[in-house]
């Protein structure tokens, strides 16, 4: 009889045990989804640009106060978009998603482009590390993001 109670025990435990995660490919989707919002980001669309920050996010651009929620984000990308011929692309080099799958961060090289008031194209490399999480929804949203210039 204490067989039986105990088998049942041990079936309950791990059938309470969360499914694996694969990370690789976490990690991989993960990339992807920052690769589409480069696509997107620049073109002046900012609602798709915003749609991939969670609600509470914090963004920390270089020379910037921390910039707290959807609105405080949207101010700032709709004074950048409004540079002359503004773009802006990332790729991301690494990254790490944690084994429960819900979490992770990318390190990515940045570019930003525009032209000047002369009419001369400026253009900068930067460095960015993000930080990710699952939504309830289960798609990857930016929960903080900072980036920086690299000297020339």
């Amino acid at each position: 009889m204490n067989k039986i109670l105990l088998l049942t025990a041990l079936t309950g435990l791990t059938a309470c045990q969360p499914a694996a995660v694969d990370q690789a490919a976490e990690l991989d989707a993960l990339m992807r989804t920052s690769k589409a919002w480069s696509d997107v980001s620049g073109t002046g669309d900012i609602e798709a640009e915003l749609s991939y920050w969670a609600d509470d996010a914090v963004f920390m651009p270089p020379g910037a106060d921390f910039l707290e929620g959807k609105a405080a984000i949207r101010a700032f990308l709709e004074q950048e978009s409004a540079l002359e011929n503004f773009s802006v692309e990332w790729t991301p080099r690494s990254g790490y998603v944690a084994a429960s799958g819900d979490i992770g961060y990318l390190v990515e090289v940045l570019r930003l482009e525009w032209d000047d008031a002369e009419g001369n194209r400026v253009s900068v490399p930067g460095k960015i590390l993000t930080v990710w999480r699952k939504s309830p929804a289960g798609e990857w949203e930016n929960i903080a993001d900072s980036y920086n210039f690299i000297e020339q």
